[in-house]
């Protein structure tokens, strides 16, 4: 044996240092993909037992149409975290545009009383089994001025328990919006809205989209082109006139007596 083996075991340090490397990478790979795996096995859980996670058909395009008030709402990305804290309501109209199109007509509410408005039109997707809707552009009205966006996006509706419900996920660019809405009309049974909060929250788990930052209707606040709760219309109110009272006309006056 040599001195320099002695003092400078250069080699057999080389080979140890190279083999742990070796291991160290193995085991991360090992990990990386157990965990994976278990994300992908543990993901469908959350949506175990939950109704809403199963998009609509195109036979039941008819049921979404009509006038809704946002009632709940969740985002994934700081563009809808600023909107939802926002807003005090939005109201959203669908109608059939063309018979290839529908049109989404949102006005919001926001805390102060200023207004905008969104129009968008969505093109019908060519594989109705498939029910998803999607826009190239939006227009955008804000203090009477109109711009067009040009945004893409994606809208679907998922499946609800109720006729006077709807549930919507808007994507557009990184944001995307989890939305739950009341038909007009049924929008104001405060405790009603905030008992459906909890299956709110465990669909938003189930679409992997989180809810420490979102928007709640208080059944109450006003929507920007109408009232939450209109009240009497003039031409609503029937007027019954008085009946006619004969006049009697006044004696004529007394006549001097001559001297």
């Amino acid at each position: 044996m040599t001195f320099l083996s002695l003092c400078c075991p250069q080699k057999p340090r080389s080979r140890r240092v190279r083999l742990s490397q070796s291991r160290m990478m193995t085991f991360v790979k090992g990990l990386m993909l157990l965990l994976m795996v278990a994300a992908a096995n543990a993901a469908p859980g959350n949506c175990d037992g939950l109704n809403h996670t199963n998009t609509i058909s195109a036979k039941d395009l008819k049921k979404i149409l009509g006038d809704w008030v946002l009632v709940w709402s969740a985002s994934n990305h700081q563009e809808g975290w600023d909107l939802l804290r926002n807003i005090s309501s939005s109201h959203v109209e669908l109608s059939m545009h063309t018979n290839e199109t529908v049109e989404l007509v949102e006005r919001n509410m926001h805390k102060g009383g200023v207004c905008d408005k969104y129009s968008v039109n969505m093109s019908m997707p060519s594989d109705l089994d498939d029910f998803k809707l999607t826009f190239s552009s939006t227009e955008y009205i804000k203090d009477g001025a109109v711009t067009i966006e040009d945004e893409h996006g994606i809208v679907y509706f998922l499946e609800t328990s109720c006729d006077d419900c709807m549930a919507m996920i808007y994507s557009m660019n990184e944001t995307k919006y989890l939305l739950f809405y009341k038909r007009e009309g049924h929008h104001q049974d405060l405790a009603k809205l905030k008992e459906d909060h909890v299956m709110y929250m465990e669909i938003a788990d189930c679409k992997h989209i989180p809810h420490d930052i979102i928007f709640t209707y208080d059944g109450v606040a006003d929507f920007c082109h109408k009232k939450s709760a209109p009240e009497h219309h003039v031409e609503d109110v029937v007027v019954v006139p008085e009946p006619d009272v004969p006049t009697v006309p006044p004696p004529p006056p007394p006549t001097p007596e001559s001297s």
